[in-house]
């Protein structure tokens, strides 16, 4: 009895080992953040990714029963959400310190199918090396930090957990791992179906390929591929489940009910297999080929033309996260450095050609190389693959010195120190990364105070904040208001308008482009209600067929503005100030072509924190040299210099900012230098971007209070209600 479970006995402990390694270097972060007062407001943490306030809502509003108005009705009801509700339930967390301690938690569990997948190709002692390295991989563990509250910490764990099951189909056809591939892959797309359905897609397919190149006689093994299919399929979970149920109860050599009826079928089906497989994919491509199309020109389309045929540009480039990697990057954030990335290649070809049924791994591995051209989000994918590809390698060489060595206890001595040196070699610097990485929060503390004071001022869950698409999800969470811009805004629409009302220098023009989206945000006509939120303002004022002039007339102050019953907010944070020239481009271009007019380069906003005064000059951040009575701005390095158009010095008086400017002669560069006193920083500033509503509400305070009024100012954030 005693030898009978004590292989199970190390196996669970070896899978403890690895994810108690996994969450012991995530802790560091929890503790070394714990010493900075922005990582909190009112004693609770801040999460560490804009998207994890999405489902922080969403989790939010279904534990406080806010169902009928949630803010987000879909992702309300998901599984992310609802698994989150659970533990909220029986978990000593408050629902802040929930949604910070469960990326750390959660993600760790990634090293279960790591390890069993693992074992299978090799043995226990390479997989738990293989289950501590692969959730400690930088580019897994970035994402899976404290606070970093996304889909990404349970992203790889369902999926692997299908590809186990799975890869024990292909090695020895079992009802059972059928059943549990199935589960763990409509877990898989509960969980996040975009991806879940490309990986688990792409990996039945080369479960095919090798079917048919392999294994093409053993029929059980094409039902039990439909099966697969029909559970990554986008249709009604319990049509899914009744569906799935009826297939397994023919597939099942045992009946459990209608025996008859069911051998009279049975009998009279010559291709079942086959059939089932038919059924599978005629239902997937059916329920799934508009999301697979849709979503591959998200990513690669770079701009969008809408129908009032202004071409705006999408995110595609402008996101962070899907910037190219190069191929350096990508061995980084897989294995950690550039040789292991290249012992963790080689192992993944000779796994391949070794373990043939392994193949079903390769779309993991692909979407981690597309990295290299959509960003870095997808290089976490590869993680788990070139773990095994190192450790399979690092197995099978290690094999061969059986041919070598005779005295077992020299080839196993040898054996040892070489598998510690190596697995040391792969662990140690991903380790270190993870247990030192540093993230800082998706916005300070003291800018949630005027978040704070919206939510105060506000009388509706229905009210409207209006800031840029990086603060869409931290809005509803802080403020409980709504938002025209989140981040899963993807296609330049509601940028566009934002970019309008954020970048533009009249702040007439602000106003009412804000009036206006409230009040398409807000309809109920049944036709307006079909267009996208730019063309229902355009309809709705038979402005479709010349929006440039139309758009043009709201910086006239005889435009009139329609009624809205709901609050409108300006959010404008400190933080908006390092991205303003960047969010300007998005609606200054040319409505034909979509042409930006300023890029970016030909704009300034710098920031210098390190000021001494030196009498005659400032030196700031120990580079640059200020001038206030010539306007001479100079480089120490390079020794060039330019001279400004004016010098602002803002200072608080009373409960109001004061403005001193003084302008100069030279205004070919139409630099603006401004000392914030209260800020204690100096801005060099170009006219365009100085005069936008965003630098002026912020920096300025100088706001047309016929307009807007001031509801909260601190050197954190600013709030604005309009009139």
């Amino acid at each position: 009895m005693k030898s009978k479970f004590l292989p199970l006995f190390i196996d669970i402990f070896f899978i403890v080992i690895a994810i108690f390694i996994s969450i012991y270097a995530r802790e560091a972060f929890v503790y070394y953040s714990s010493a900075f007062s922005y990582y909190f407001f009112d004693g609770n943490r801040l999460l560490t990714t804009n998207d994890a306030y999405h489902f922080a809502t969403a989790t939010k509003d279904l534990i406080n029963g806010n169902i009928d108005n949630a803010f987000y009705p879909i992702a309300t009801f998901e599984m992310p959400s609802i698994l989150s509700a659970i533990f909220y339930y029986i978990l000593p967390f408050s629902i802040d310190d929930l949604f910070f301690f469960l990326p750390i938690i959660l993600s760790s569990f990634v090293a279960i199918p790591v390890y069993l997948l693992a074992k299978d190709m090799t043995n226990k002692y390479f997989a738990l090396f293989a289950a501590i390295l692969t959730p400690l991989s930088i580019g897994y563990s970035n994402r899976t930090i404290g606070g970093y509250y996304d889909t990404d910490m349970l992203m790889l764990f369902f999926p692997l957990f299908g590809m186990y099951f799975l890869y024990r189909i292909l090695k020895q056809y079992n009802l059972r791992d059928v059943i549990f591939a199935a589960i763990f892959f409509i877990l898989a797309l509960l969980w996040h179906k975009v991806s879940a359905t490309y990986l688990l897609t792409a990996s039945i397919f080369f479960a095919l390929f090798y079917v048919l190149i392999k294994d093409r006689k053993n029929l059980k093994l094409y039902e039990a591929l439909g099966i697969l299919i029909i559970s990554i399929s986008f249709i009604n979970i319990y049509i899914k489940l009744i569906l799935l149920a009826i297939l397994l109860h023919f597939m099942s050599d045992k009946v459990l009910f209608f025996q008859n009826i069911t051998d009279k079928i049975k009998s009279k089906i010559k291709y079942k297999s086959i059939l089932i497989l038919l059924i599978g994919c005629s239902v997937f491509i059916i329920a799934n080929i508009d999301l697979i199309l849709s979503r591959f020109a998200t990513y690669v389309t770079d701009k969008m033309i809408t129908q009032s045929a202004i071409t705006l540009h999408s995110t595609s480039g402008t996101i962070m996260e899907l910037a190219p990697l190069t191929i350096s990057n990508l061995a980084e954030r897989t294995m950690g450095d550039n040789a292991t990335f290249v012992i963790g290649l080689i192992g993944i070809v000779v796994m391949f050609i070794k373990i043939n049924k392994s193949i079903i791994l390769l779309p993991f591995l692909l979407l981690s190389i597309l990295s290299l051209k959509f960003g870095l989000r997808f290089s976490m994918f590869g993680a788990p693959v070139f773990s095994l590809g190192y450790f399979y390698l690092l197995y099978f060489a290690l094999n061969l010195l059986n041919n070598l060595f005779k005295d077992k206890i020299v080839l196993n001595g040898a054996k040892f120190i070489i598998s510690i040196c190596f697995a040391l070699f792969a662990i140690m610097p991903n380790y270190y990364h993870t247990k030192n990485y540093f993230i800082p929060p998706v916005v300070l503390g003291n800018e949630i105070n005027a978040l704070d004071a919206i939510k105060q001022d506000s009388t509706s869950r229905d009210d409207l904040s209006i800031s840029w698409w990086d603060y869409g999800f931290l809005i509803p969470y802080y403020a409980n208001t709504k938002v025209i811009i989140q981040g899963t805004d993807l296609d330049g629409i509601n940028h566009f308008i934002s970019s309008f009302i954020l970048s533009s220098s009249s702040q007439i023009a602000s106003y009412n482009m804000s009036k206006l989206i409230a009040e398409a945000f807000y309809t109920d006509d049944k036709e307006l209600i079909k267009h996208h939120n730019l063309d229902r303002i355009l309809y709705k004022y038979d402005a479709i067929k010349d929006p440039k002039s139309f758009i043009d007339s709201l910086g006239d102050s005889s435009f009139k503005t329609p009624k809205i019953n709901n609050n409108i907010y300006l959010y404008i944070p400190y933080s908006i100030l390092s991205i303003q020239t960047a969010i300007d481009e998005f609606s200054d271009i040319d409505y034909s072509n979509g042409k930006v007019l300023h890029d970016e380069k030909s704009k300034t906003l710098a920031q210098y924190a390190s000021i001494v005064d030196k009498k005659d000059y400032y030196l700031l951040d120990g580079e640059f040299e200020f001038y206030p009575q010539n306007g001479i701005f100079k480089s120490i390095k390079s020794g060039k210099f330019i001279n400004v158009q004016q010098f602002h010095i803002i200072n608080r008086v009373g409960d109001k900012l004061q403005t001193t400017t003084t302008k100069y002669s030279d205004d070919k560069k139409k630099l603006h230098i401004i000392y914030s006193k209260e800020l204690n920083m100096f801005f060099a500033i170009d006219e365009r971007t100085n005069s936008s509503l965003s630098v002026q509400l912020f920096l300025y305070e100088n706001y047309d209070k016929n307009l807007f009024s001031l509801i909260h100012s601190d050197k954190g954030a600013k709030a604005y209600k309009l009139k």
